[in-house]
């Protein structure tokens, strides 16, 4: 869903986010209204609004800059999508650096590997899998971590692999490839979000264990700005990723912080072997780091830019920022649904009167949008309910 980074204050104007998605296929896509309203709004300065691109937008050429949006946000000021936009419109920043900061790094290193995937087959979680296989081999007391949540709705059947467009090999594989004794060497955090939430893992937990990994394993070919990688850095990990890897956080990665591997699981677990026995290779600048994905250093800079275009509107600065969560919030991620409006305008409306009363009550807002909680129990069917009252009418 759109974002609300700073609420109206009398003359000043609001800011709000919408992401890429839904500009270019969803709610505003669709709605004329909520069109008209962007326009007519940013025209008498009550709202200012962004663009957030946290995906790949390439296959439509230059961004297709409109009247309303004061400002698009992507972290490669480079990319050729961008080329030609009025720079002043351009902010250098998205949710990969927006990051929390581990609480610590530093520490000792138990595993070798760690992978951070989603089981879909874009992000080609096997060959992570057959990578780690050679790698279990080349170095008998590794040990090895794999996260990756598990959004399999069982009711959906055999169906759900291909409804949900989940990699049905990486749950079934691992028992075939690996023996008993290698198994025992990987931990699997593959936690259900249908039972526990989209995020069931705190970010803390999951910056501990980049802490105590050597490498950050990432094998997939197209991304947009993978937080994974800002992760894995400002917790003092260097990645290992595809050299076909694309994505707009490439340009940030060097041979100090980064291994770039070949698709072929044995030659990409042999370079890394040797990365791992030569791990002085690495230096990661940390105070670089932080100044690329740290919150704590960019949510200033936002704040700054954004009271800036502000400014040149001739209003005052004033009102109440919501810029906390915004890894998450931006990219319109939630802990029970993707808030993304891709459907229709009418939802808008309702986010945008919800979110002004808090921007950060998820539950108000799946309320305010009509949107059924998932997690809620069902009404039991006709059938069982007749059942249960049975005995009821008896007494």
């Amino acid at each position: 869903m759109p974002c609300l980074l700073k609420a109206r204050d009398g003359a000043s104007p609001g800011v709000i986010t919408f992401t890429h998605n839904e500009v270019l296929r969803g709610a505003v896509a669709q709605s004329q209204d909520v069109r008209d309203h962007l326009a007519r709004t940013h025209a008498d300065g009550s709202w200012l609004y962004g663009v957030h691109i946290q995906g790949d937008v390439s296959a439509a050429g230059v961004w297709p800059l409109q009247d309303w949006q004061s400002f698009v946000m992507w972290p490669d000021l480079d990319a050729p999508f961008l080329h030609g936009l009025p720079e002043e419109r351009l902010l250098a920043i998205n949710c990969a650096n927006l990051l929390p900061e581990p609480a610590e790094t530093g520490r000792e290193r138990k595993w070798d590997v760690c992978v951070l995937t989603r089981p879909s087959a874009i992000k080609r979680p096997v060959t992570s899998l057959r990578i780690i296989k050679h790698l279990v081999e080349a170095r008998p007391h590794s040990e090895f971590v794999v996260i990756a949540h598990d959004p399999r709705d069982v009711t959906l059947g055999r169906r759900l692999y291909e409804r949900q467009a989940v990699d049905r090999e990486f749950f079934e594989l691992p028992r075939r490839l690996f023996t008993a004794r290698e198994l025992a060497r990987i931990s699997f955090i593959a936690s259900s979000t249908q039972a526990f939430g989209n995020l069931p893992l705190a970010s803390s937990f999951v910056a501990e264990i980049l802490s105590r990994s050597r490498l950050l394993l990432l094998t997939s070919h197209s991304e947009g700005t993978p937080r994974a990688i800002g992760e894995a850095l400002l917790a003092g990990t260097p990645c290992a990723v595809s050299r076909r890897l694309t994505s707009g956080l490439n340009r940030f990665l060097g041979d100090r912080n980064a291994l770039f591997v070949s698709d072929d699981p044995a030659e990409a677990a042999g370079e890394m072997a040797r990365a791992l026995e030569h791990s002085g290779r690495f230096a990661i600048d940390a105070d670089d780091t932080r100044r690329l994905f740290s919150a704590a250093v960019n949510v200033p800079r936002l704040r700054s830019r954004l009271s800036a275009l502000i400014e040149q509107t001739r209003r005052p600065v004033t009102g109440e920022w919501y810029l906390e969560d915004l890894h998450l919030r931006l990219a319109g991620h939630g802990e029970k649904i993707n808030y993304q409006l891709m459907e229709g305008g009418g939802a808008f409306f309702a986010w945008l009167e919800a979110a002004q009363a808090d921007a950060y009550d998820e539950d108000a807002l799946v309320s305010a949008l009509g949107v059924r909680d998932p997690y809620e129990r069902s009404p039991a069917p006709w059938r069982e309910r007749i059942v249960a009252a049975l005995p009821r009418a008896r007494r």
